[in-house]
């Protein structure tokens, strides 16, 4: 979606969510997946997709969380989320890529392991196709 006059950019922290993961937190992104915005945060732990609700007074915004994934038992390097959120990457500890997928049925997790891969950074292209990366210096 593309704003023909977009507002003005500022941003004002009005507050904190404490806990929102278990573990750290490796990717903020705002997405908008058709019916309304959302936050997904991709922690160590697992995948959060946040609503965000309407602005309460002293225009403290409310985030509800909507759901949660979990399916990685080591830590993570490095996500990413289409705008849409109708896909997640996330490259794991043990270099393996995992993916939250969404359809008409509803979010799924596949994994891809395609034996020793040096995945250090990935992109979503679109649902299952990455751009990665790795560094090997010499």
């Amino acid at each position: 979606m593309i704003l023909e006059n977009p507002p003005p950019f500022s941003v004002q922290i009005v507050g904190k969510m404490p806990k929102a993961h278990e573990k750290g937190i490796v990717n903020l992104q705002f997405v908008y997946n058709g019916n309304h915005v959302a936050l997904c945060s991709v922690g160590h732990d697992s995948i959060k997709m946040w609503r965000l609700n309407d602005m309460e007074e002293d225009n403290i915004v409310v985030f509800t969380q909507m759901n949660e994934y979990i399916e990685w038992r080591c830590g993570v390097q490095t996500a990413h989320t289409l705008p849409t959120a109708s896909c997640t990457g996330v490259v794991g500890a043990d270099s393996m890529i995992y993916s939250l997928e969404g359809d008409h049925d509803g979010y799924h997790i596949r994994s891809y392991d395609m034996g020793y891969m040096e995945v250090w950074h990935l992109v979503v292209v679109e649902p299952g196709r990455f751009i990665t990366k790795s560094t090997s210096y010499k």
